[in-house]
């Protein structure tokens, strides 16, 4: 079975270019000047979705509806990356294998890794002084965080 993931086909075709809409599903819509929901439309559902429920029965219709619109979306961006994902037999043969690739990959998160979960519970415990420890080590060579925030303008700049 052949599978293409227009995520990570997308993250190709804009690999090294700063983009207005970020490298998300709306991100490549919107470079191929496809309708999409709002940001903030999306945003709200995505709270919701990991506020983890229960849901009312207007949310669980909501949720569906959300999901659906994304599906539905991916038919006119295949669309619009044709023509660059068949431009040559190469880049479909690379297109088609970080399909495969990225089906493996959700086999390997769906089926878990086996932990040590005592060591696991330890570094989430840890996670956040972990963070500010290595950020604080960072950025006294390059100053490029404010608090716990990654800014880019100021690594590009």
């Amino acid at each position: 079975m052949n599978t293409l993931d227009l995520f990570a086909e997308h993250r190709v075709m804009t690999n090294g270019t700063r983009l207005p809409h970020r490298n998300s599903l709306l991100g490549a819509a919107r470079r191929y000047g496809i309708d999409t929901m709002g940001s903030d439309k999306k945003e709200t559902m995505r709270e919701l979705i990991l506020s983890g429920g229960p849901w009312a029965a207007d949310q669980r219709a909501a949720i569906l509806d959300y999901c659906a619109c994304d599906v539905e979306l991916l038919r006119p961006l295949l669309n619009a990356m044709a023509a660059e994902l068949v431009s040559t037999p190469q880049r479909l043969g690379h297109a088609v294998w970080r399909g495969r690739y990225m089906g493996a990959v959700a086999t390997m998160e769906h089926n878990g890794v086996p932990v040590d979960t005592d060591t696991l519970d330890a570094f989430n415990a840890a996670w956040l002084d972990i963070q500010d420890t290595l950020i604080a080590d960072v950025d006294q060579a390059y100053g490029v965080y404010d608090g716990r925030t990654f800014k880019e303008d100021r690594f590009t700049g």
